[in-house]
């Protein structure tokens, strides 16, 4: 059965993951405004101009396709927003199966491992959005400078924003759930002997000495043994 935090935790991440996906999906990650007007908004995948005949949208596959090639930056961010979403998807997985699994597993190393899919979820989330930012500011620049075009600004979008806030909350819940795993005990390894149900038994072993394992049905995972010289069983 799963416990209360493997629920908690995975009903989180998948409303996270839902908020990633329209963080990706939507085209609101810059906005550029001229004299007070939006005139364009930039996605990870498109890029709408407000234009007199209306909206068009272009998407980057087309820009490539048609020989302007996106900086190096855009795929920087790009791919770890995707990464960032990936490792979200596969922290759902595993609590799934740790819900669902018949037999029951440690819970310690299992939230430790979930903590570790969140700390590269929220590393790669936050990366982008400092990465997004800090080519915003450079944008800026370039159209303050610009004579013809210093009436122009770039902002960041509610996509922005909301990546902020996805990056944040799973950074603080992968340290949550490292705190949660530390106090949980650690699970020893059951020492080995012979496993017999309810009844005593001495096997001769090759130093002539014998050696007695007793175990009860309600506890058969631990065996005692007792180790003696040759004839005195």
């Amino acid at each position: 059965m799963a416990s209360k935090v493997t629920i908690v935790s995975s009903v989180l991440a998948s409303v996270l993951l839902i908020l990633q996906i329209v963080s990706i999906a939507t085209t609101y990650w810059f906005v550029m405004v001229s004299e007070g007007k939006l005139i364009a908004r930039v996605g990870l995948f498109t890029v709408c101009v407000y234009t007199n005949l209306g909206e068009v949208c272009i998407a980057y596959g087309e820009m490539m396709f048609k020989g302007s090639t996106p900086p190096f930056s855009y795929f920087g961010f790009v791919g770890l927003n995707v990464i960032g979403c990936f490792c979200n998807c596969l922290f759902i997985i595993f609590c799934v199966v740790q819900a669902c699994s018949s037999t029951p597993r440690p819970e310690r190393p299992f939230l430790q491992r979930q903590a570790t899919m969140w700390f590269i979820s929220a590393g790669c989330l936050i990366a982008s959005v400092i990465w997004i930012f800090i080519s915003l500011v450079a944008a800026n620049d370039k159209l303050s400078t610009t004579r013809s075009l210093s009436s122009i600004s770039l902002s960041p979008g509610y996509s922005f924003y909301i990546g902020c806030v996805i990056g944040a909350v799973l950074f603080v819940s992968a340290i949550v759930i490292t705190i949660i795993a530390r106090r949980l005990p650690v699970v020893e390894a059951p020492p080995t002997g012979i496993v017999i149900s309810g009844h005593s038994q001495a096997v001769e072993m090759g130093n002539g000495q014998s050696s007695v394992g007793v175990i009860s049905p309600p506890a058969y995972h631990h065996v005692y043994s007792l180790n003696t010289k040759a004839g005195q069983v």
